[in-house]
């Protein structure tokens, strides 16, 4: 497994630019209207919208994803917001494998197309 990502939420409005000044390892991304914050251990990116929705990218399982959001949330709360963990849940799993043998991907996609 390569990546887990996951989203949930902490149930209250996050002030972005109160985040961007006093949080640590964050980034402010005015153009998207969220912030990104990291951590080392596990090294993972959250987003953060300031509706209280935060995605967390970069974990390599799923416990890691769990302890990582659990810890953003904890971030917030330190910085004074009433945070609620809430609504979590892994939206996605990357995983990659090698195989034994060469894949002609055209030829493939031509044999197993679906019926229209």
């Amino acid at each position: 497994i390569n990546n887990v990502v996951c989203s949930f939420s902490v149930r209250c409005h996050l002030n972005l630019r109160e985040i961007a000044l006093n949080g640590t390892n964050v980034e402010y991304r005015k153009e998207n209207g969220m912030i990104t914050m990291k951590q080392r251990r596990p090294y993972t990116t959250a987003s953060i919208w300031s509706s209280g929705k935060v995605t967390c990218t970069g974990a390599t399982s799923e416990d890691a994803a769990k302890q990582a959001a659990r810890r953003f949330a904890r971030c917030l709360q330190k910085l004074g917001f009433n945070v609620k963990f809430n609504n979590y849940r892994v939206v996605n799993v990357l995983g990659t494998c090698s195989m034994p043998f060469a894949i002609r991907i055209n030829s493939f996609s031509e044999r197993h197309r679906e019926a229209e």
